[in-house]
């Protein structure tokens, strides 16, 4: 049955890129969810935030990461990787549009 109210986080499956591996090493975050309205009106309040910052506003855990979660942790991570703020945004967005469009 569908919740009228979504529930606060998801878990979203992320495939990281690693150098010199030839497969991606799979990892699972949990970010905020956000109604269609306040995600809007959270682009909209910081039109400058960077790919980054709204990374780290929104990823509030991790499977398959060494280490307990922590935001200086996930600062870590993030400057580890290149583009690895980008992959969790884009998968980000994918997981909340695909819901969307109905897969």
């Amino acid at each position: 049955m569908l919740k009228l109210q979504p529930n606060p986080t998801f878990i979203l499956p992320v495939d990281v890129p690693v150098a010199g591996e030839l497969q991606p090493t799979k990892i699972k975050v949990t970010v905020r969810y956000h109604k269609p309205d306040e995600l809007t009106a959270l682009l909209q309040k910081d039109p400058k935030m960077t790919i980054g910052e709204f990374v780290q506003t929104n990823v509030v855990g991790w499977d398959g990461v060494e280490g307990t979660f922590s935001e200086d942790r996930l600062r870590e991570l993030l400057s580890s990787y290149h583009g690895l703020d980008l992959v969790i945004h884009k998968a980000y967005f994918n997981e909340v549009y695909k819901a969307a469009q109905g897969n």
